[in-house]
């Protein structure tokens, strides 16, 4: 409640990154929305309720393009092949085929569900555990100076 009475009634600019819906309809009045199938930002200067029902307006609408350029494109590839057989159209129909080409180029991809990053940290290496020292030299335990294991600090050494 502090926070966003504190957002809420601060003057300046600041940028807010939430989870929290509630904060969100509160505090935010402009929404820069990175999308990640276009690769663009969207700037909605409006509030967090209005912008989402925008945001769902605009994928519907983006749906409805790419359907219809879809169906154009079908229809002049379609003609473009029976035309294709006649020598005397032929060039008609290889420019059909182009502007089919560039009208799906145009369209962009059907909205996947929005990704969420799948971050892989590599696997740590084990770690090494270091030999206790002996605690006196008298002791049966303890190696001796003259062998090579004696030096090396790491127990997972394998035997010279």
């Amino acid at each position: 409640m502090w926070l966003r009475d504190f957002l809420k009634a601060h003057k300046g600019g600041l940028i807010v990154i939430s989870h929290d819906n509630d904060l969100l309809e509160t505090t935010v009045n402009k929404v820069l929305h990175l999308d990640a199938n276009r690769g663009q930002i969207d700037v909605y200067n409006m509030g967090w309720k209005a912008y989402l029902s925008q945001r769902e307006t605009d994928e519907r609408r983006r749906k409805r393009e790419r359907q219809n350029a879809e169906s154009k494109a079908k229809t002049l590839t379609d003609q473009a092949n029976r035309m294709r057989a006649k020598a005397s159209k032929a060039s008609a129909a290889q420019s059909m085929l182009k502007r089919a080409e560039k009208m799906m180029a145009g369209v962009e991809g059907e909205r996947r569900a929005d990704k969420v990053a799948r971050i892989k940290f590599p696997a740590p290496a084990p770690a090494a555990r270091r030999r206790s020292p002996p605690r006196s030299s008298r002791s049966p335990t303890a190696r001796s100076r003259s062998s090579p294991m004696s030096t090396w600090p790491w127990t997972r050494a394998r035997a010279w």
